[in-house]
């Protein structure tokens, strides 16, 4: 090989060299500057998260709160103890009921609220097998009622503001057996 061979080879080798040394600066540039967007990202706050679930989890993993959607539509927020047994939840139903309810250590419900899609509120509390033992409710009317039940869920007592279409009657005990049937009144 001759001298001008040899040097038409270094001066290829050489040209190629500084191509591959652009392309590989170009793409280091540009690893730095996708690196650099990202971190000046990671401080910045989101003013909007959007999702259809929403877990919280304890440090072993655990879910411990969920907000989600219901196959129905359902919007609720369902909280857990360490057992993994829901013990407080709120749910809004697509018919518009809103419903917050809180249950004892083994999964039974304790207690509710709710206010119905007609508007009418309603207080609920349940007896250890999550039968009903007292219901505090409005009517759309504005009418209050009491009821109270026995340990079969048969209600028992009835304290109530009667109202006709005109006026208001005015208040009312009731008292029923065993089979609904009424054994005294006032008035």
């Amino acid at each position: 090989m001759t001298n001008e061979e040899r040097l038409e080879r270094l001066e290829k080798e050489l040209a190629g060299a500084k191509r591959q040394r652009r392309v590989l600066l170009v793409a280091a540039a540009m690893m730095l500057i996708a690196v650099f967007a990202l971190c000046a990202g990671a401080g910045t706050i989101q003013k909007t998260v959007r999702a259809e679930r929403f877990e919280l989890t304890d440090s072993a993993g655990k879910t411990r709160a969920e907000l989600s959607l219901s196959d129905e539509g359902d919007a609720g927020l369902a909280l857990y103890d360490r057992k993994g047994r829901v013990r407080a939840a709120m749910v809004l139903s697509e018919e518009g009921e809103a419903v917050l309810g809180l249950s004892d250590q083994d999964g039974r419900p304790g207690f509710s609220v709710r206010v119905t899609e007609k508007g009418e509120p309603a207080l609920s509390l349940n007896d250890r097998n999550g039968k009903p033992g007292a219901l505090l409710h409005i009517n759309q009317k504005g009418a209050p009622a009491l009821n109270l039940f026995d340990s079969n869920g048969k209600g028992r007592v009835m304290l109530c503001v009667l109202e006709d279409e005109a006026r208001v009657v005015g208040p009312t005990l009731m008292m029923f057996d065993q089979d609904r049937k009424a054994v005294w009144s006032a008035p």
